[in-house]
């Protein structure tokens, strides 16, 4: 992940138990899964393996990696206690992080559309992003024209990412 996008998996996702699971339900949950995933248990006898078969080992691998580190924290009750009220936080912060900022020049005019109920004319444009697809923004002609916006940027999505874009109008 970029510095600025936050992994929604949590140590709890990792382990495949509730946050408010027991002790006894994280232990149980995280000896199944480090048996499942455990390199030594998964090595291949072929050494002639391909590719493929190399990318699988290395996913298992990274996947025991998150659930040693997960149990690591969540056995240990204060170390756990930290992380909750972290998560907790997390969950309630409400800051979008900006990985663009562009001007309307920038953006490429792809349509223009009609609202023949309230004859609001809207152009949709995009800018491209670093993961291959693109930020697709719809702005109401009329609030361009009277330079009347709401606001004098927006923030856009990436469909396909977790990057953002502050357009600038």
């Amino acid at each position: 992940f970029p510095p600025d996008c936050v992994p929604t998996m949590t140590l709890y996702d990792a382990l495949n138990v509730d946050q408010n699971a027991s002790l006894d339900s994280i232990k149980q949950s995280y000896h199944k899964l480090a048996l499942k995933y455990h390199p030594d248990r998964n090595k291949k006898i072929d050494k002639n393996e391909n590719e493929e078969l190399k990318s699988n080992d290395d996913i298992n691998n990274q996947l025991f990696i998150s659930i040693q580190s997960a149990w690591e924290i969540l056995r240990d009750e204060n170390k756990r206690k930290i992380y909750d009220n972290q998560l907790n936080q997390q969950k309630y912060k409400n800051i979008i992080s900006i990985s663009y900022c562009a001007t309307l020049k920038e953006c490429d005019l792809i349509d223009t559309e009609k609202d023949d109920k309230d004859n609001i004319i809207k152009n949709i444009y995009e800018y491209p992003c670093r993961c291959g697809d693109y930020f697709e923004i719809e702005i109401d002609v009329s609030s361009i024209l009277k330079n009347k916006a709401d606001s004098k940027s927006l923030i856009s999505s990436c469909p396909t990412c977790c990057l953002n874009l502050k357009l600038i109008l």
